[in-house]
Order: C-alpha cells, then sequence, then structure tokens
C-alpha cells in the first residue's frame, strides 16, 4: 500500500502494516536487529499483551481475580487496532482457560485515542508527580536508564 507522507514524499508499506500489530500478541518474531528499539537484547525478554494481564492479574488476591479476568479494560491508540479486543480476549482465555475473561473498550473511538494523553496530562499537572519529571538536559546527559532510576 502506498502512503502520502506530510511533507508528500509518497512511501510502500507491505507486510510492515501487520508484523507492527502482531508484535503485541506474538513478541518472538522481532527482528534481532531490532530488539534495541524496544530497550531489549532479545525478543524473548518481551511479553504479549495477554502475558501482561495475566501476570498483573496474577499478583493480586486471589479472591478477586475472577473479577479481573471478568473485566479487562482497554484503551489507547493500540486498541483501535481492527480486532485487537477480540484477539486479546481469545488469547487471555486460551491463557486461563478456568476462568471467564472479558474485554472491555467502554469509550468511543475518539476518547479511546487519547485517553492515554488525557491521563498523561492529568497526571503531569500534580504537583506530586512533578518531581519525576526529568529535564531534557539530564535525558541527554544519563541517557534512557535515568527513567528506571528516577521512577523505579
Amino acid at each position: 500500500a502506498q502512503y502520502e507522507l506530510p511533507d508528500g514524499k509518497t512511501i510502500d508499506i507491505g507486510t510492515e502494516r501487520f508484523k507492527t500489530c502482531e508484535l503485541m500478541f506474538n513478541p518472538a518474531l522481532l527482528e534481532a536487529d531490532k530488539c534495541s528499539l524496544f530497550g531489549v537484547s532479545a525478543a524473548s525478554e518481551l511479553q504479549a499483551v495477554h502475558e501482561c494481564i495475566s501476570e498483573s492479574v496474577g499478583k493480586c488476591d486471589s479472591d478477586i481475580k475472577k473479577d479481573l479476568y471478568s473485566s479487562v479494560i482497554v484503551t489507547g491508540g493500540n486498541t483501535l487496532f481492527p480486532g485487537f479486543k477480540e484477539r486479546v480476549e481469545r488469547d487471555l482465555s486460551e491463557a486461563v482457560s478456568l476462568l471467564k475473561v472479558k474485554i472491555i473498550s467502554p469509550m468511543a473511538t475518539t476518547e479511546r485515542r487519547f485517553s492515554v494523553w488525557i491521563g498523561g496530562s492529568i497526571l503531569a499537572s500534580l504537583g506530586s508527580f512533578q518531581q519525576m519529571w526529568i529535564s531534557r538536559k539530564q535525558y541527554n546527559e544519563e541517557g534512557a536508564q535515568v527513567v528506571q532510576i528516577q521512577c523505579p
């Protein structure tokens, strides 16, 4: 498929359109020379979306796990990919076959697309969060690891 960029340049994009989305569900597909883009040295260090959800729920009290799996809320730009909700629900259901899984995408498309940005802007405006800010100068001097150091 051909796409016109804002500067007027036209580019051809083929299977990359699908491979990019598939990485969220199957990170093993990540090519070794691209791992550094994700801050890892090997694709095996990454988790699929359903694995992240399962790990997070697994750290909760066993009394509430059933409720959590029955109301997983997805939001943000990536959730707008066609079939995202259904794929997460299928993969997560297979991973936790004894529990009922329900994925919820509660907002209209526009709200889902910008909800992470809106939440981030609210968080950034809180005085208690401002102590965690990282300046451009600090980032340039210390590199990406400053995020892990300052925001453990």
